[in-house]
């Protein structure tokens, strides 16, 4: 399994629990800064930072629930922001 489908998989598994949530997710990302770390770390990672996402926006008002994703290289780092 590659860096890419790790994140596709949980993108698409957690994109579907937000839907039925009624949570948007809006995701913006260059995966290729991603490509070093481990496609099971990634997975792990992904899979943590979302849930959290999602249990803090469900506490929110319907009109409120949305989660913002951005992944991003900055000065050779690479950057996640929820």
């Amino acid at each position: 399994m590659s860096w890419y489908s790790s994140v596709v998989a949980v993108l698409t598994e957690k994109s579907l629990l937000c839907e039925a949530q009624r949570i948007r997710l809006n995701c913006v990302a260059d995966g290729t800064c991603l490509a070093a770390i481990e496609p099971g770390d990634l997975y792990a990672l992904f899979s943590n930072l979302l849930d959290q996402a999602i249990d803090a926006a469900a506490q929110q008002p319907n009109d409120r629930r949305m989660i913002d994703l951005l992944v991003c290289r900055r000065q050779g780092f690479a950057v996640i922001n929820v």
